[in-house]
């Protein structure tokens, strides 16, 4: 019977480590998902409450005290500049927005005139922009205006 003690006594220090292994896992995980939501926690206190929201042309933008977020690109704003700019105004100009949303492509595209609205905001570090339809554009104009009020509230 001493064999099968020696194996029982080594299945059990196989077991007694395995568990030992799972209380790490499981530990290691605990501390992963407390720092990730530590982290969390400060990027919502750093971008601030929410202020406004706008949708256009199927992208979602909010403007938070601090940040403005297009889609979860989140960008600081700092310098930023937001317009409700006609297209007729567009065509007039190869705009610096569509220079870097077509690249060299945009002197050669087509560009929509009409009644059409466009909604632009640029930063430093990035230009966004969408197509705004007749029936949103004064909840644009409020958000346009919502964005650089912010932007001034915070210099």
């Amino acid at each position: 019977m001493g064999l099968f003690d020696n194996l029982k006594a080594q299945a059990a220090q196989l077991a007694k480590d395995a568990g030992q292994q799972a209380l790490a896992a499981a530990a290691e995980a605990k501390a992963n998902a407390d720092a990730a939501k530590a982290e969390k926690k400060a990027a919502a206190e750093a971008r601030g409450r929410k202020v406004a929201a706008f949708e256009a042309d199927k992208q979602k933008f909010t403007l938070y005290e601090h940040a403005i977020d297009k889609d979860g690109e989140e960008q600081p704003l700092t310098d930023v500049t937001a317009r409700l700019e006609a297209g007729e105004e567009l065509q007039s100009r190869v705009t610096a927005t569509r220079l870097v949303l077509l690249g060299v492509f945009a002197l050669a595209a087509k560009k929509k005139s009409g009644g059409t609205k466009f909604l632009t905001i640029e930063g430093p570090e990035f230009m966004w922009g969408a197509e705004v339809d007749r029936k949103s554009i004064k909840d644009a104009q409020k958000f346009t205006l919502a964005v650089n009020n912010q932007v001034k509230k915070n210099h």
